[in-house]
């Protein structure tokens, strides 16, 4: 069990670290996928063991600890939960969100990392859809560990098997072949969005080069002037290329006209004073810097705060959250619903035959058994789990040792 527990806490930080980028600065995390499967095989304390090794290396991924110590909250109340009420992990993953996650996580980035109201709301939507997507992946991974390891019987399905069966592989088909075509066109609008940053400072950077380049000898008031041309927002820093480390050789670049879009280099430049990677990058700053060959050559920076592009980027994240989380409920109420419909036969001959009086037992090919209904219980006093895979043989009628 140490073993195990270790190669599930690894396969937990392993889960986080490849963290999948969904659109601008959300990730989809994989870990607590791996803290459901340590609860239902190990145990409560292997499944708690894993999550705080998940949950540690948010702190690396994402600048606090706060995400980890919710992941941890997740962890104990599913185990809490599920022993209580014996309900699945789906079920009681997306309980504890709506319940706990979700108003624990607003209050950890409101007041504790001062988050703004909105990006906190795409934040803890977020982890939601995470952990309850992580629940029913975990799901998927456990039903179909347990049918190929025998302990589901492929000789002999009763009705709540094979409901486990549609269900899992609905679900499964449905959030594959939907969740694609959503993060595709989640990526297409961020690369849209980008390009349209990109060209809005290549734009207002030439407007500064024709500036500096026809005006060698310009006034602040002139200056002034070609700045109130520009966009809101923009800023404009000019250096010489001596200050900025450079030497007047670098002054020989191409001209303008002879660039490209594609020739200037666009970054992100993050705050280095917030600890947090959602804040940092949100007070950073797109920018554009380049050598202009005027009179004298200088560099010039041409910069749009992060934080006024980043209203438009929390929307346009929260719509497609709100895609994923529109097609996870979809996926979930139409596998359950098909695999009920589609079992409702089977489950009234099941109820039939549990109900007879006479004891009735089926076995495979090989004679061994795979099912006996509730009559053959109270006459010969075996239950199921006591015969599975025994052969008849060795059944004596009026021996079973739990009558």
């Amino acid at each position: 069990m140490p073993i195990a527990t270790l190669a599930l806490c690894a396969l937990a930080v392993t889960g986080n670290a490849l963290a999948i980028p969904l659109f601008y600065s959300i990730q989809f995390v994989f870990g607590s996928v791996f803290m459901f499967i340590a609860f239902s095989m190990l145990g409560a304390l292997p499944a708690i063991l894993v999550a705080a090794a998940g949950g540690l290396y948010t702190w690396v991924l994402w600048g606090h600890p706060y995400a980890g110590l919710v992941f941890v909250g997740e962890c104990l109340f599913v185990i809490w939960y599920c022993r209580r009420a014996e309900k699945s992990f789906l079920f009681a993953a997306g309980l504890y969100w709506c319940l706990l996650g979700i108003p624990a996580t607003l209050l950890l980035y409101l007041l504790v990392l001062d988050i703004a109201m909105g990006t906190a709301f795409l934040m803890a939507f977020k982890q939601m859809l995470n952990g309850v997507f992580n629940a029913a992946f975990a799901g998927i991974i456990l039903f179909f560990f347990h049918l190929f390891q025998n302990r589901i019987s492929t000789a002999y399905l009763i009705s709540a098997q094979i409901r486990g069966i549609i269900f899992h592989s609905t679900l499964m088909i449905a959030l594959v072949a939907g969740t694609i075509p959503v993060l595709q066109f989640a990526t297409f609008k961020q690369q849209t969005q980008e390009n349209e940053i990109q060209r809005q400072l290549i734009d207002e950077f030439r407007v500064v080069a024709d500036f500096l380049q026809a005006n060698p000898e310009y006034s602040v008031g002139d200056f002034n002037r070609m700045l109130g041309a520009l966009r809101d927002g923009a800023i404009v820093e000019i250096m010489p290329l001596e200050i900025s480390g450079t030497t007047s050789g670098e002054a020989s670049t191409p001209k303008l006209t002879d660039k490209n879009d594609t020739d200037f280099g666009i970054d992100h430049v993050k705050s280095t004073d917030e600890r947090s990677k959602i804040k940092s990058w949100k007070l950073g700053s797109y920018q554009l810097a380049e050598t202009v060959a005027s009179d004298p050559p200088v560099k010039v920076t041409v910069k749009y705060s992060a934080e006024s592009v980043s209203e438009k980027m929390d929307s346009a994240s929260l719509k497609f959250l709100g895609y994923l989380g529109a097609l996870l409920l979809l996926a979930v109420l139409v596998s359950w619903g098909l695999s009920n419909l589609l079992t409702r036969p089977i489950w009234r001959l099941s109820t039939l035959l549990n109900s007879a009086t006479n004891g009735i037992m089926t076995t495979d090919t090989e004679g061994r058994v795979e099912w006996v209904n509730r009559g053959f219980t109270r006459l010969n006093g075996y239950y199921l789990e006591d015969l599975r895979g025994e052969k008849t043989r060795k059944v004596s009628p009026g021996t079973g040792h739990r009558p």
